[in-house]
């Protein structure tokens, strides 16, 4: 898309179709494959964070998933934050935990303090 300058992936997964029927290690199984999928389509760069005490994500199955992101062709950075309260899944609530890296990565793509937001609906 014209003007999109990266993505940022915070703790996210592949959701399909019977992902709650599956066992823990077809999830990740598919997730680690599905990463792989996005790597080759992959255009620009993406910042991936996750913390190793996700407890829908385990730390182990992000850094898969990312690298074969990356095998595939997919540019990115991946960062693991430290453990977050009792699940590292929920640090979305907590901007201050990974703000720092964000804008580190905006300006890693060319953002910076002159960008202005768009309008709400623009």
């Amino acid at each position: 898309m014209d003007g999109v300058l990266g993505t940022v992936n915070l703790s996210g997964g592949v959701n399909y179709t019977g992902i709650n029927s599956d066992s823990l290690s077809t999830r990740h199984s598919k997730w680690i494959s599905d990463c792989g999928e996005y790597g080759k389509i992959n255009m620009i760069p993406t910042l991936w964070i996750y913390s190793p005490n996700d407890q829908s994500i385990p730390g182990d199955i992000s850094q898969q998933m990312y690298q074969s992101f990356r095998d595939n062709g997919g540019q990115g950075t991946f960062i693991m934050k430290p453990s977050y309260s009792t699940n590292g899944h929920m640090f979305l609530g907590e901007p201050g935990f990974y703000m720092g890296d964000l804008l580190a990565f905006f300006d890693s793509i060319g953002m910076n303090a002159d960008v202005q937001p768009l309008e709400p609906g623009a």
